[in-house]
């Protein structure tokens, strides 16, 4: 027992110094490195509804929800408010595929623009769905949108991810597989 916390304390001081040594050595702020940091450990959300893990540093909150197609909303940002998004459970109807095609053909309410969208079937961990990318402008300027959209038990199930489009990296793509992998239906 106490060998395995040697070993885990040993893992997480070597990858602590190694993060601290790359920001010093390629002048990278403090914050860029804790921000790294707050990637290995993570969190997990768990309520009535759905149950998935996302990187600790972040802030979760479920919200209220009235008289909608959506039954259940949780967001999710990081500290910076760089990379937000939210998981929903929407009330399936009998074709949801087109529903979700209808949907993003519409335009926001607020009167954004949508463009480079991109729908195909995917899997991700264990999840068979729909993967959709877009771009959207807005106040802030352009983000970049990954939203991947499952059905279980006549419940449609969306995880979303956004970030500034000039700043979308891979990472972010692997934050947002680990959210969709992780998510656990509880319905």
């Amino acid at each position: 027992m106490k060998k395995r916390l040697l070993e885990g304390l040993t893992i997480l001081l070597l990858v602590s110094g190694g993060l601290y040594w790359y920001s010093c050595s390629h002048s990278v702020k403090s914050t860029a490195a804790l921000y790294a940091l707050s990637f290995i450990s993570k969190q997990r959300y768990s309520d009535y509804a759905v149950e998935f893990t996302y990187p600790a540093s972040w802030q979760v909150s479920e919200m209220p929800v009235e008289g909608s197609e959506v039954l259940h909303h949780v967001s999710y940002c990081e500290p910076g408010n760089r990379i937000h998004g939210f998981v929903q459970v929407w009330a399936a109807g009998e074709n949801w595929e087109q529903f979700l095609k209808d949907s993003i053909a519409r335009a926001p309410a607020d009167g954004t623009q949508i463009e480079d969208v991109s729908m195909k079937p995917g899997k991700i961990g264990d999840k068979e769905g729909y993967l959709v990318t877009y771009t959207r402008a807005g106040k802030r300027g352009t983000a970049a949108a990954r939203e991947f959209f499952f059905i279980r038990d006549k419940r449609v199930y969306r995880t979303s991810l956004f970030a500034p489009k000039q700043s979308w990296s891979d990472k972010d793509i692997e934050i947002f597989n680990d959210l969709v992998s992780s998510l656990r239906v509880k319905y």
